[in-house]
């Protein structure tokens, strides 16, 4: 198979399992809020409307975002993550945070 092939077939299987992953989290979060999962140090929260700026303190984490989109800045220095994107975060972060509602 070439590797153009073999890359598209990986991006469609990603493609397919965060679908799985966004079905599932949507049965696990019914209301808005933040959920603990019963797994150590795995939480879920769902916010179905854009939220104002707020800052928030990260723990180290992988922050996944399931489906819309996440603006954080850190320092100066802005990023957004969509359902494609996480964040990876080693140490402790102070960031200002927003969940975007109309996001791909």
């Amino acid at each position: 198979m070439n590797t153009l092939k073999t890359r598209e077939n990986e991006c469609n299987s990603l493609k397919k399992s965060l679908g799985q992953l966004t079905e599932r989290i949507a049965q696990l979060t019914q209301e808005d809020g933040l959920y603990e999962s019963g797994v150590a140090g795995l939480s879920l929260f769902k916010s179905s409307q854009t939220t104002p700026q707020t800052s928030n303190l990260y723990e180290p984490c992988i922050c996944i975002i399931a489906q819309c989109a996440k603006r954080m800045t850190l320092s100066d220095q802005g990023y957004t993550y969509y359902a494609q994107n996480f964040l990876l975060s080693a140490v402790k972060l102070t960031t200002i945070v927003k969940k975007h509602k109309d996001s791909p």
